[in-house]
């Protein structure tokens, strides 16, 4: 014991002096000769740890812990190496071996849930929380992660009071405000999200600042609060030193407060830097429409020109196109790891799923090459168009990648006006559509229809609009900056589409929409 007291003392020396690699092989020289010591096994870990060597981290804990079983912060640490590996079952049995030497340590309970939560053991983890939180009911910490467990679940209304718990108990933590309202931006409860993210804007430090104005001016925007929308934005420039981005929040908001001249000139000044970003060529078209410019708008958004409509043909071993979506609403119905817990930003009275392009594919993989024929066609449409930003500047289709995603839309249920800034060709098939969806011009329910600006611009004046009846079967491709939204309809069936991007790759779509 005393030549492992004196060990762990030269250990501590040499790292204080800055001597780390130093000390971790003096560390490993010790162990080696006194591999019983518990203590030498956990400070190894902790400098092997520090080194960026996990896998030796780890062993050296197992170690340990056989050695000294009755080790809380030995099975604590173990977990956390497991939870860093993401060997999430062997955390789990591994926070659960220290609850069970202490069950009053509200951090391990909450790690312990999140382990569970990412071995996607979601309802154990809800359970975990709650049985932490009768025992530690003042823990800002559990109250936070048993929200974002039911978050994933889905259970919006809930996960927003442990959020509002957790601020509750730790009214000084900026970090706890900033992620509760974001919750409540990502959740559409934009009034609520104002009051903890004003709050926390000068209290989180100013790399994080960039990131409350964004939602600060995202929410404004949405409430159609204009002035506070140019007021955050033009922070968010300020903090963000010019940047495209920042401009893009810019240019939005001043057509939130109706003024046109100012988002037009923002518009122009970013896309001097950006030609084809993809948000500011349709906020460009906006404001040139409230200015009375509806021929250079019509030019950067030209519904008839740059929409491109088809109908899919039945795939080999399919007598028809009816029995290919009858598969492929079994595959979605059945797939082992599709899921429908996201948060979609524009969809009312439905659901989007997850990735749909991945292994089991199925009947998806004859979908996703009729996806590519159809875009491969509609490029071949747009070869002899020129001057024009989107067209001039579209990369080629082996430089972009395909996500889809399924949209299910109950009674009632619709699209709200959006776009997908981050990708460059949108689309949608339709694969089940319940009778109820309109026949007629004067019946345009459950219709898809593009370029109506979104409501909380302030910019009125005349423009084109085109609406499109969907039919079980059809593929409609279209520039990704082009607004589109559905229109709502009423059924007791579901309204089911595959929406589909082609974006860049290491692009994530900025939202998970459909249509």
């Amino acid at each position: 014991m005393n030549d492992a007291k004196a060990a762990l003392a030269e250990i501590d020396a040499l790292r204080e002096s800055g001597q780390a690699s130093t000390a971790l092989q003096r560390c490993r020289e010790h162990v080696d000769a006194n591999p019983a010591s518990g203590d030498l096994l956990l400070a190894l870990a902790r400098l092997e740890f520090d080194h960026g060597h996990s896998d030796n981290a780890v062993k050296a804990l197992e170690d340990a812990a056989r050695i000294v079983p009755d080790r809380i912060e030995v099975w604590v640490a173990l977990g956390d190496g497991f939870l860093a590996g993401q060997r999430f079952q062997n955390a789990v049995n591994a926070y659960q071996r220290a609850l069970n030497l202490d069950a009053s340590m509200p951090q391990v309970a909450a790690r312990l849930g999140a382990a569970l939560q990412s071995a996607g053991r979601v309802e154990e983890a809800v359970a975990c929380y709650h049985a932490a939180l009768e025992r530690s009911p003042e823990s800002a910490l559990l109250h936070y992660n048993l929200g974002t467990a039911l978050k994933v679940l889905h259970r919006f209304d809930q996960a927003v009071v442990e959020y509002q718990a957790a601020v509750s108990l730790a009214p000084d933590n900026p970090d706890l405000k900033v992620r509760l309202g974001n919750l409540l931006v990502e959740t559409s409860r934009f009034e609520q999200a104002i009051e903890p993210l004003d709050s926390a804007l000068s209290a989180v430090p100013r790399s994080a600042q960039g990131f409350v104005c964004h939602l600060l001016a995202y929410a404004h925007k949405k409430l159609g609060q204009g002035e506070a929308s140019v007021q955050s934005a033009k922070r968010l420039v300020e903090l963000a030193g010019g940047a495209v981005p920042a401009l893009m929040h810019l240019s939005a908001a001043y057509l939130t407060v109706g003024d046109a001249q100012r988002a037009l000139d923002v518009c122009e000044r970013a896309l001097q830097r950006e030609p084809a970003s993809r948000q500011l060529l349709s906020d460009k078209a906006i404001a040139l429409t409230a200015l009375g410019r509806q021929q250079e708008a019509a030019h950067l958004v030209d519904l008839q020109g740059l929409l491109n409509v088809s109908a899919i043909d039945a795939p080999p071993g399919y007598e028809s196109v009816d029995q290919f979506n009858a598969a492929l609403m079994e595959h979605i119905r059945t797939h082992p790891s599709l899921d429908f817990s996201g948060i979609s930003l524009s969809c009312h009275q439905g659901a989007t799923s997850d990735e749909l392009l991945v292994e089991p594919k199925g009947p998806v993989a004859q979908l996703e090459e009729a996806i590519q024929r159809a875009a491969k066609a509609f490029r071949a449409e747009l070869s002899d168009r020129s001057a024009h930003p989107w067209t001039d500047n579209l990369p080629s289709q082996e430089g972009l990648e395909l996500s889809a995603w399924v949209t299910r839309l109950r009674s009632q249920g619709y699209q709200h006006g959006h776009i997908h800034p981050s990708s460059w060709i949108s689309g949608v098939y339709y694969l089940s559509l319940p009778p109820e969806v309109g026949q007629t011009e004067t019946d345009r329910s459950g219709w898809i229809e593009f370029g109506r600006p979104p409501y909380y611009y302030a910019c009125d004046n005349e423009r084109e609009l085109r609406s499109i009846q969907p039919r079980e079967g059809m593929l409609v491709l279209f520039p990704s900056y082009f607004y589109h939204r559905t229109i709502p309809f009423e059924s007791d069936e579901e309204r089911v589409t595959i929406a589909f991007d082609f974006r860049q790759p290491a692009q994530q779509p900025s939202t998970t929409d459909g249509f």
